[in-house]
Formats: C-alpha cells, structure tokens, sequence
C-alpha cells in the first residue's frame, strides 16, 4: 500500500526543496506539492493569519486519497499544516515539520521573491513581517 510522507513547516523552511529532492531519490516516488492543488483548499476568511484546522481541505483529502490508490510505493507531499488538519491528517503516514528558525525561513522567503519578477515593496515586506 502507498504511503505519504508529508513535509511541513513554515514558509521558506524549505519544504518543497527537500520534498523534491526526497523523490527524486526515493524510486517509485510521487511528488505532490501543495501550491499546485490550492485549488482544492478553500481559504478561510482570517486568511493568512488563519490557524491550520480552518482550512477546508475536503477536496484536497480526496485528491490525496486518489493518489494513494493508484501510486505504488510513495507520496512526498509539500504540506504547511503537517498532522494539524484533522480532515487530512488521516491520510498522512508520516509527518516530518521542518523547524527552521523564523527569521531564516523570512530570509529565505524574501531571497526567493527577489529571484521572480515581481517588484518588493515596503508594504509588502512589512505584511510579511
């Protein structure tokens, strides 16, 4: 049967790296990152400052659920709320949290928008903040 390993943590902790580089390395892996399946999270309305459990994550728990079907071996899943959502949580075979310290992962995180296109601003780097 399929496991999921889920890798969490805060933003710019560096989940997706590691994520890929774990299924890159692991055969018969799947990588699934979270960013590309927001599609299937509805926000809550207190988004960004939103607790883990108020997400409503239905959509993405029967994704996953899918997937575990029909992928043989593994799952890295790139996932911020770890074990925190109680209507994914059961999906998680394994949780691994990323615990970065805060002020690395917002260095890391400002590195990474100063690489995009997008011009940073003063308001944007205090919201982030």
């Amino acid at each position: 049967m399929c496991k999921l390993i889920s890798i969490s943590g805060a933003s710019g902790a560096g989940k997706t790296t590691i994520a890929q580089l774990l299924a890159d390395n692991i055969p018969l892996s799947k990588l699934v990152l979270f960013d590309e399946h927001e599609d299937k999270v509805v926000f809550p309305k207190s988004y960004p400052r939103a607790m883990p459990e108020e997400y409503e994550l239905s959509l993405l728990t029967e994704f996953i659920k899918a997937e575990k079907r029909v992928t043989t071996e593994l799952i890295v899943f790139d996932y911020p709320f770890g074990r925190m959502n109680k209507t994914l949580n059961p999906t998680i075979d394994i949780a691994i949290f990323l615990n970065v310290p805060l002020d690395v992962s917002m260095a890391r995180r400002i590195r990474r928008e100063l690489k995009t296109d997008r011009q940073l601003d003063y308001d944007w780097l205090l919201s982030q903040l």
